[in-house]
């Protein structure tokens, strides 16, 4: 019996309302409220389809690490489903990285021998990846409005940008509030409750560090394996900044180890700021004599 079996109807039915009403908004070009839409259903029910379909809003979009994160998740769910592979392999092309994009579409031609794939894969031809993934910025007002809707404006942050502890809340009269230190949280038992405390310690990077590093190393790939994403590792590094790691070199040390070998973690660092991949570079020093093949299982 799967998950999907075992949710009440209520809400399968709840998440499947929202499925639809994304796709109708699809079949009208109105991506972003589909992603809107798709992403209510996701919230409600997991599924690979609804992550598939989303993939496929914001390659419309041309927001392609949006489109790879969805097509991995659908993947994690499904390790065969074709046009995930489909979607993610034009992902990775747009991204510049091409040789990825191929390996992608040899698998979708074992599958299921797609003309398609096999266009594609020529006219990729023999591109080898770019060097450095380059995240443009959002510009003001990208994150809203679709074609035949009026926009929004809305001034929206650096891609991975993180608030600091300083930083506070405009009201709707332009009052400051301060943010309020978030509850205590306990050790996650599924990806889920990770999620949850992403959310909550975005303000904190440096409690949001303690949280991961307080995760069992014996949990750490059954947690994370395909679902950790750049955003996490970006917040996970801002925090460590802030941390005294003096006296936890071990802890930390042993949790870069298991991390290296998460499913999906080389496209995690691979999306990183320069700065970013450089601390991180460093912070893996102490492991480069007794454990070399760890720097290459982060992509460094």
């Amino acid at each position: 019996m799967g998950i999907a079996d075992e949710l009440p109807g209520a809400v399968k039915d709840s998440a499947l309302v929202h499925k639809e009403k994304g796709n109708e908004y699809f079949r009208k070009h109105h991506y972003h409220n589909a992603i809107v839409e798709y992403t209510t259903s996701l919230e409600i029910r997991p599924d690979k389809l609804v992550f598939g379909n989303r993939a496929q809003s914001y390659i419309n979009l041309k927001k392609w690490s949006e489109a790879l994160m969805d097509c991995n998740r659908a993947l994690q769910l499904d390790d065969k489903l074709t046009k995930a592979l489909y979607r993610r392999a034009i992902a990775l092309d747009a991204l510049g990285l091409h040789q990825m994009a191929v390996a992608d579409l040899d698998r979708l031609i074992g599958i299921t021998n797609d003309p398609a794939a096999h266009a594609m894969k020529e006219k990729i031809g023999n591109k080898q990846n770019v060097p450095q993934v380059i995240l443009p910025e959002v510009s003001k007002g990208e994150e809203f409005g679709g074609e035949d809707e009026p926009w929004v404006e809305c001034e929206i942050k650096r891609v991975g940008e993180v608030a600091s502890t300083s930083e506070t809340l405009p009201t709707a009269g332009s009052v400051p509030v301060e943010l309020a230190q978030p509850e205590s949280l306990s050790r996650p038992t599924v990806f889920a409750d990770f999620e949850t405390a992403y959310s909550k310690l975005r303000a904190w990077p440096e409690d949001f560090a303690e949280y991961c590093l307080s995760v069992p190393t014996s949990k750490i790939r059954f947690l994370f394996d395909g679902l950790f994403e750049t955003r996490h590792l970006q917040l996970f590094l801002s925090g460590l900044k802030k941390l005294d790691l003096t006296s936890r070199t071990d802890q930390l040390q042993a949790f870069l180890g298991v991390l290296s070998r998460v499913d999906g973690i080389p496209m995690a660092v691979l999306l990183l700021e320069d700065e970013e991949q450089e601390f991180l570079s460093d912070l893996l020093k102490p492991l480069d004599a007794g454990h070399p093949d760890v720097r290459e299982s982060f992509g460094l």
